[in-house]
Parts: structure tokens; sequence; C-alpha cells
């Protein structure tokens, strides 16, 4: 069956989500994709074609655009109009004096697929979700402080670390068709999502109802390196990932189950020996 295969989808998500968010959007990648019937497409944007992928294997409903989320649910603004005020006010005035420049790349470490109940272990949200998780530094987190005033107008608590990642696909919990093994062999599929990305955008959203109400009030874009590159991709009948170090495949208790890293070193097996 080809991705593209028309199949039922399942229910959409349920969960009512509330407030504006702030979102980050990453750089993407020019590559190629094979297709089940050994045809190869050129595709400019990896990650929105990524994205579609990991809902279509599993019958879910795509998210809206591929996204890291900066702050969440936002209620103390009255209206559209002055959160919009905010950020293309005082926002973006400090980009502005960071030469619209987000501080550094974000570095892929673990791709993950788990379940949360709202108030069950502190969760807020009822989902089932596949992600890849990124590392945070000390600039990222300074520049959150910074972000956080602004916004809320008040000093963000220096124990609220940042938890970046980036949403691959979203279910509902019960019965959920995402795995860690369907999110693994996004990885072996899709090797561009181990690459280190530039931030090229920072969009504000209204997420008041479910996902399919979600809305993008508006987008400010940043300055970003170009890069030019294509990386040939086939679809693997088993999920496989080389065995390398640096990079942490975990399970959905936080336990590393493999390593994986394109840049790492491994020792070269025998030569070929026929002469």
């Amino acid at each position: 069956m080809s991705d593209y295969d028309t199949i039922p989808l399942r229910e959409p998500l349920r969960f009512e989500f509330t407030g504006y968010t702030l979102w980050i959007e990453l750089e993407q990648f020019e590559i190629k994709d094979q297709t089940n019937d050994r045809s190869t497409q050129l595709i400019k944007s990896d990650l929105d074609h990524i994205i579609q992928v990991a809902s279509q294997k599993q019958s879910a409903h795509p998210i809206p655009t591929p996204h890291m989320t900066l702050f969440y649910g936002m209620e103390h603004f009255q209206n559209e109009g002055e959160v919009l005020s905010m950020f293309n006010g005082e926002f973006k005035r400090f980009l502005e004096e960071n030469k619209f420049k987000w501080p550094s790349s974000l570095k892929p470490k673990a791709v993950l697929s788990d379940i949360s109940f709202d108030g069950v272990n502190g969760e807020v949200m009822d989902m089932a979700w596949s992600e890849m998780s990124f590392v945070t530094s000390d600039e990222h987190e300074k520049m959150l402080d910074t972000i956080y005033r602004i916004f809320y107008r008040k000093t963000r608590n220096p124990n609220d670390r940042w938890v970046p990642h980036l949403s691959l696909a979203y279910d509902n919990p019960e019965n959920t068709t995402l795995s860690f093994e369907h999110a693994a062999s996004l990885v072996s599929r899709f090797p561009t999502l181990l690459k280190d990305r530039q931030v090229k955008a920072i969009s504000l959203w209204s997420t008041y109802g479910k996902m399919a109400d979600w809305k993008c009030l508006d987008r400010i874009h940043l300055n970003v390196e170009p890069h030019l590159e294509a990386v040939c991709l086939s679809i693997q009948a088993e999920p496989q990932i080389a065995s390398k170090a640096s990079f942490s495949i975990v399970d959905k208790n936080g336990r590393a189950t493999l390593d994986a890293s394109p840049m790492s070193t491994i020792p070269l097996r025998e030569p070929l020996r026929f002469e």
C-alpha cells in the first residue's frame, strides 16, 4: 500500500486545547523520496512531507504544520487583537534587536512515542504522539526567559526548562496506532530528521478548540543560512537504524534502546577479499 492511498481515517483528536500559543518553525531540507511504486519525487520541504507520511501511515489526522512549541495556552490575553499587538510590537522589536536570529541551531537527541492523560502525572492533555526530541542550551533558555517576560509580564520560573520537540503525529490515547516502532521507522526512512536545524520563523497561533480549529494569526520570519543539498531516501521494508554513537533512540519510559548518528565513525569490516 502506498502512503498516498486513501484509507479510513481514525477519529480526530478529541482533546480541547486552549489559549494562544507561540511556535518556532524550523528550516527544512530538500530531499528525494522513493515511493512504493519505485518512482522518485523531489521534495522541497522535508518536514512538511514527513508529517503527512507519519499521519497517513497510521490513518491519523496530520498536524497543521511542523513546529516546536515555545509557550502554549496563553489565556491572559482578552482577544486576538491584544495578543497580536504584543506579537507585532514589543516582541518584534526584541527580535529586531537580535537581528531576527535565533541564538543557534537546534540539535536532535532522541525519538519518542508516548501517551498522556490530562491530570495524570502532571500532564495537561489527553493524547498520544510521536516526536523528535531536541537539546536545549543556556542561550536558548535565556531567549525563552526574555520572550516569557514579554508575553507574561513576569519572570519565568528558573526550574521550568524548555523541552524542545518536533511532533510528528498526534492521536487519541486509547488504542492508538502510534508506537515507538512507527517513530523509529520514520528516522530510518528520513535521515534528515537527525540533522541540526535553524529556526526560520516564529508564529502565533490561536489554539482554542480542537486541532482542526487551530489558526495561524501571524508569523515573523528569521534570518537563516541557506542549505543547498538533496538526500536520496528510500522506503525500508523493516526499520533499520545503524548502531552508532551520540543519538539516542528511547522508549516511552525514557530507556535508551539504540544509538544512531550518521556522523559517527565506526570500525570498517574486512575489505572484500576476492581477487
